[in-house]
């Protein structure tokens, strides 16, 4: 996934028309600072501002506008931004079932790569096989 869509995600997941019932305060705080921060980009760009407010309500009709709205002011560069919603992510992810798709990375050690989104084939070997010697 890319950035822009995880905050088109954030933003769907945790607005009043969203699919999720947030009740925990500081999930709601993190949406507000995320909310507030984009709407900081979009001072004096009227339809950026307005993608943004409908998108809360009808996010299917809004999420091209908002999209090409938040790469163009490079919301997914700015770290507070970010910041903001992989907080929300980090809340929301066990729900992820419900979007179609549920990626969960762990990297604990020794681990060389991390390959994560959809269609990922990988193969490891641990130097205990037959084949490997």
């Amino acid at each position: 996934m890319d950035s822009v869509k995880l905050i088109l995600a954030a933003l769907q997941v945790t607005s009043t028309a969203g699919n999720l019932a947030v009740k925990n305060d500081v999930v709601k705080d993190a949406y507000v600072s995320l909310r507030d921060h984009i709407q900081q980009k979009f001072v004096g760009k009227p339809e950026a501002e307005l993608a943004l407010s409908e998108y809360e309500t009808d996010p299917e009709t809004w999420e091209a506008p908002l999209k090409k709205a938040l790469m163009q002011v490079q919301a997914d560069q700015d770290a507070q931004v970010m910041e903001a919603v992989l907080y929300i992510m980090k809340f929301m992810q066990p729900r992820q079932t419900s979007w179609g798709v549920a990626y969960n990375a762990l990297n604990s050690g020794g681990t060389p790569g991390l390959a994560i989104g959809d269609y990922q084939s990988i193969a490891v070997h641990s130097g205990d096989d037959e084949d490997d010697k």
